[in-house]
């Protein structure tokens, strides 16, 4: 069964000074993939950041990246969808100054026909990037798995999707996600891109295992720095 993009889960941007906010969301299918990628602006780099939902188990990939640039912060969670009902998801950001963040966002996709293990074996490998000067947001994925969704989301100031990728969310803020279905690709590095403005940029790419696929090895995420910048 070939992977496919459903739907946006969720895109929601706010403006304020609160740590913690919230966005209702359900999936339209159970045990669909849904990769969510979350922001913060402040002067003090956060410890940690969690995604909590009655019922659902997200998992965070890798470390909260920076773009010394605009002072942003960016993590990236991953979830099977464990119901098809609408929740109130909790986002909470620790060990900030706890008053001077300007943006939040939430931004993220859902996807069906992927294979329903959950963890690494559905999210079979990632890797993000980051950068405080001007440049386009890339970075490099090696899937685990023949035909992949192969999934990228950046806060930047973005006017562009890389070659091969569709739009997925827009906030209209300049920080996107684009994906595409991958024909073949295990082992062999996939460029995750976008074509930004001005500013520091995050980035994170994540190439989902589809259903039916015998599974390959998770791949190391391998660190790329290529390009330069978030507005």
């Amino acid at each position: 069964m070939a992977i496919t993009r459903v739907k946006t889960f969720t895109n929601t941007v706010l403006h304020g000074t609160s740590f913690s906010y919230t966005f209702s969301a359900g999936a339209t299918n159970t045990s669909d993939a849904i990769v969510v990628l979350v922001s913060i602006t402040d002067a003090v780099v956060p410890s940690s950041v969690q995604i909590t939902a009655t019922g659902w188990t997200w998992t965070q990939l890798g470390t909260i990246i920076t773009s010394a640039g605009n002072n942003s912060y960016t993590a990236c969670f991953v979830a099977i969808a464990p119901n098809t009902t609408i929740v109130t998801h909790t986002v909470a950001w620790v060990g900030g100054s706890g008053g001077s963040t300007s943006f939040q966002g939430a931004i993220g996709d859902e996807f069906t026909g992927n294979d329903t293990t959950g963890g690494s074996t559905t999210f079979d490998a990632f890797n993000s990037a980051s950068s405080g000067a001007s440049g386009n947001p890339t970075v490099i994925v090696i899937p685990a798995n023949n035909n992949d969704a192969l999934w990228g989301g950046t806060y930047d100031s973005v006017t562009a999707v890389g070659a091969n990728f569709n739009v997925g969310v827009n906030d209209a803020n300049g920080d996107w996600t684009e994906f595409q279905i991958l024909t073949g690709g295990r082992g062999t590095p996939q460029t995750v891109n976008f074509a930004g403005s001005a500013g520091g940029y995050t980035i994170f790419g994540v190439s989902i295992k589809p259903s039916g696929e015998a599974p390959g090895a998770s791949q190391v995420p391998q660190i790329s720095l290529l390009g330069a910048w978030r507005s």
